[in-house]
């Protein structure tokens, strides 16, 4: 007993040995390591030494190199004092910089301004002399808020941006960019999976185990097709010889042409390709076909869907029209369509598309209208219902005269309701016509592209003519206007100011300068008395400035139309390819497309889409009187609900 009770201590004792050696060990193998840090750390510190007595070396090199150095200066010095001459430096632009001769008259100009002895330009920095030669200086810079002849070029012409070929360094690309997928979330996907882990293991007995995995996403064209729609509509007879029609889920309900041979989605789908991508009918027929592989429909059947479909929805959109000229303020201008069949006159003449739009916190929409006149009585027409709304048009006489004469009408109802008086003040006062009529608001960038045009082709080659001067100063005044509604508008975007605060900002801000812009012209105009162009610019932007301030009024408005001529740019695209409406009724159901397509757009809605849906709900709706049309507004839908409806 005593023996093993020996052998179990000795165990005991060997194990706690044993224990305390691999505490040893383990400790050993941390110093060796700290000692190989620290030798790497030695080695480091060494060659740090190493570089530190090379570079100064280097620095000893380089002070006796100063000295050299400074007397090579005190001699250019001597030679800046020879050679510091306007005609010397000039000649020094043309051959190291190459300028063209232009560029050397505005230098010359520019030195012969600024030019010091160099006794007086010691201290001055060598980057702020060669800034003077591209910018006047800071006292003309402050002569240039006054009116006379010094141009600021700086504030008419910016330096375009030359962006440098191949990628960018941190900048994602549309090549590089895999965010666009997350867009299509919820479309059909097609998912390949490239695993060959049975092949490795067949083939060359391995034991794997999984490592990682990679996914690549790209965009994928689907090539269009046609499929047949085969509606099978089961009827019933009950014993007393009633006959009973399935009605549950029966596409046919939607159809808005009973028994056709298209369904709404070829139809919207042709309507769209037409009015927003151009393509005529009688090429979408040809591509259809070759989808089908074999002829399945032709120009006449599509083009007759077209006009039936435009002319169906026409009640949307005039109720577009209606709810556009209700706003506190819209936008309204015209574009030439020619019409081959002219319904008075025979044969081709140029007919018109109309247009109006709105961009406000409420409503984003767009209408259209074709007429075969440019008469102001259209526009009145257009115009009819509204009040208490500003129009922004360009110069055209016929909105001019429809304003008139809505406004006149609107005083002769209030002379009959409340006195005479009181309908006379409503013409002569603006302030009546803000609270009851209408007010014309003019465009900046149609008087603007006069004076632009006028320099760009004549006095840009004669930078020191007066008109050079006149058109360069009245671009500069614009550029400010400009600047100042970014600014404002950014912070109103930003939420940062109320609707009330920018107003009166963008007011305080730009009626000074636009006072001044009207004293220049006025004061320029005796200048140029033989240049009838540049006469002709100045007159027309001197007639139109009382209108030209109304925006100042409105938040929703700019100093220029552009949101209704980008919104015509549509058209005018579609006319290259389609040339021509054949007829009037064309023309009409174009108006009616284009509108609602344009206006679904604005409103974040798949155009196709809404048109389809539109299609299907007017089929249900047929005559009935006691539906509201406005829950069929695109402003009043959501995309998902009408992209789920698109495959009923």
């Amino acid at each position: 007993m005593k023996n093993q009770e020996e052998l179990k201590i000795l165990q005991q004792k060997l194990a706690q040995a044993e224990a305390k050696f691999n505490q040893v060990s383990k400790v050993n193998k941390n110093i060796t390591k700290k000692l190989k840090e620290s030798e790497n750390k030695l080695k480091l510190v060494e060659d740090k030494l190493k570089t530190t007595q090379i570079e100064l070396k280097s620095t000893e090199i380089k002070l006796k190199d100063s000295s050299k150095s400074k007397e090579l200066l005190e001699r250019l010095v001597e030679e800046f004092k020879e050679n510091l001459d306007i005609s010397t430096m000039v000649k020094w632009a043309n051959s190291s910089e190459r300028f063209n001769k232009s560029d050397l008259e505005n230098l010359k100009t520019l030195l012969e301004k600024n030019h010091v002895s160099y006794l007086d330009t010691k201290n001055q920095d060598i980057g702020e002399a060669g800034n003077s030669l591209s910018s006047i200086s800071t006292s003309d810079k402050a002569q240039s808020n006054t009116i006379d002849d010094t141009i600021d070029l700086d504030d008419v012409f910016e330096e375009p941006v030359i962006k440098k070929r191949g990628r960018q360094p941190n900048i994602k690309t549309s090549g590089r960019d895999n965010t666009v997928f997350s867009h299509l979330k919820g479309k059909e996907e097609l998912e390949v999976i490239v695993d060959d882990k049975k092949t490795l293991l067949l083939d060359k007995n391995l034991k794997l185990k999984f490592f990682k995995k990679e996914e690549r996403k790209q965009l994928d064209y689907v090539k269009e097709h046609l499929r047949t729609r085969k509606t099978v509509i089961y009827y019933y007879i009950d014993q007393n010889g009633t006959i009973y029609k399935s009605k549950e889920n029966n596409p046919c309900l939607y159809d808005f042409t009973v028994g056709g041979k298209v369904t709404n989605r070829t139809t919207s789908a042709v309507a769209i390709d037409k009015v927003l991508y151009g393509q005529p009918i009688n090429l979408q027929a040809n591509k259809l076909n070759i989808f089908a592989g074999a002829t399945v429909v032709n120009t006449q059947l599509l083009n007759n869907q077209f006009l039936n479909a435009g002319l169906y929805l026409a009640p949307i959109s005039e109720l577009i029209r209606k709810h556009i000229i209700k706003q506190n303020s819209f936008h309204a201008d015209e574009t030439r369509l020619l019409l081959v069949n002219h319904p008075i006159k025979k044969g081709a003449k140029l007919g018109y598309m109309w247009s109006i739009s709105c961009k406000n916190k409420n409503l984003q929409a767009v209408y259209y209208r074709f007429d075969s006149t440019r008469k102001a009585k259209v526009a009145k027409e257009i115009f009819e219902g509204c009040g208490n709304s500003a129009i922004q048009v360009d110069g055209y006489s016929a909105y001019v005269k429809a304003v008139r004469e809505i406004n006149h009408e609107m005083a002769l109802a209030i002379a009959k309701e409340e006195g005479q008086e009181i309908g006379d003040e409503f013409i002569l006062q603006e302030s009546f016509a803000k609270l009851h009529g209408l007010t014309l608001v003019a465009c900046m960038a149609h008087c603007r592209r006069k004076f632009y045009s006028l320099y760009e082709a004549v006095y840009k080659k004669k930078p020191k003519s007066p008109g050079a001067v006149t058109c360069a100063k009245v671009l500069a005044y614009i550029r400010k206007i400009y600047s100042i509604e970014r600014s404002c508008r950014q912070q109103l975007n930003d939420k940062k100011i109320t609707d009330e605060v920018f107003v009166s900002n963008r007011k305080t801000k730009t009626l000074p300068i636009l006072k001044e812009l009207k004293d220049f012209l006025i004061k320029r105009k005796e200048k140029h008395t033989t240049e009838k162009k540049l006469v002709d610019a100045i007159n027309y932007m001197l007639k139109q400035y009382d209108n030209l301030e109304k925006y100042l009024d409105y938040v929703d408005l700019t100093p220029d139309n552009n949101f209704q001529e980008s919104a015509l740019r549509t058209l005018v695209r579609t006319r290259k390819t389609s040339l021509f409406a054949s007829t009037e009724i064309g023309a009409k159901a174009w108006a009616s497309l284009i509108t609602l397509a344009q206006s679904a757009i604005m409103n974040d809605l798949n155009p196709t889409h809404y048109v389809k849906y539109l299609l299907d709900e007017m089929a249900l709706i047929q005559d009935r009187i006691d539906i509201d049309l406005k829950r069929l507004l695109p402003w009043n839908l959501e995309s998902k609900t009408i992209d789920k409806l698109w495959y009923r």
